[in-house]
């Protein structure tokens, strides 16, 4: 009877660590699937956790970057905050610095929708200058009308998982006649994009419902899980 019972008591202990052994395999999967998550992204932290910048530098640079930009098109430039896009620089700020703040998802990429001439181009053209200069990351920026062209003439470059920031989404033709060809270039390029977590940021002056009658249901439910839709309200700057 002792025998038995050491037996069975040595098969338990062999089963309860065999079990461990496993959950602990299990946690490690979980911890790398979590990493794909953040796919190809990076954060405006050090090692210890801690941000390379408070939020009011942030937003200087913000402003130092955009007024540098519109320089160099021979434009001079006052940027100007206001209740409106100082909440978006907010949100972006708490997003690149991955902080729980984020009114959002930070697992996903960044939409921003708003009218004409409010700036939602100069804002997130200064948000990835500040994420180029201080990591190694870089951006393919484009705008919708010349993607199609740019996918076709740079074969070297991998659209599908590129970090990619993306202008006036719906301002491009929808169907474009390739040889013969009807295709769909941002049906097909997103597509692509959310099979592979692609870092991604999109600009439009389009809301969901437009952008839904543009593209189908079917691409705008991808939307939905890829993007944090922020909206940019205010009038035009433009003069």
């Amino acid at each position: 009877m002792i025998l038995i019972f050491k037996l069975h008591l040595t098969t338990f202990k062999k089963k309860v660590m065999t079990i461990h052994e496993f959950l602990n395999n299990k946690r490690n999967q979980l911890k790398e699937a979590q990493k794909n998550i953040y796919n190809n992204r990076v954060f405006l932290f050090n090692e210890t956790g801690k941000p390379f910048l408070n939020f009011n530098d942030f937003k200087e640079i913000i402003k130092i970057n955009a007024e540098i930009s519109e320089a160099k098109k021979g434009k001079k430039l006052i940027f100007k905050f206001d209740k409106y896009n100082e909440k978006l620089i907010e949100q972006l700020y708490f997003y690149a610095i991955k902080s729980e703040k984020f009114d959002g998802d930070i697992g996903k990429n960044i939409l921003i929708a708003g009218k004409n001439g409010v700036g939602k181009t100069i804002i997130i053209n200064s948000f990835l200058t500040i994420f180029e200069d201080m990591t190694n990351k870089k951006f393919i920026r484009t705008h919708s009308r010349n993607l199609f062209n740019e996918i076709k003439n740079n074969e070297q470059i991998n659209y599908n998982r590129i970090p990619l920031y993306l202008e006036d989404l719906g301002k491009e033709e929808k169907i474009i006649n390739d040889f013969g060809t009807q295709k769909q270039t941002i049906p097909a390029l997103f597509s692509q994009r959310y099979r592979y977590n692609a870092w991604t940021f999109v600009c439009t002056n389009y809301n969901k419902n437009t952008l839904q009658e543009f593209y189908g249901v079917t691409i705008i439910d991808r939307f939905q899980e890829m993007f944090n839709f922020l909206k940019l309200n205010g009038e035009s700057k433009r003069k």
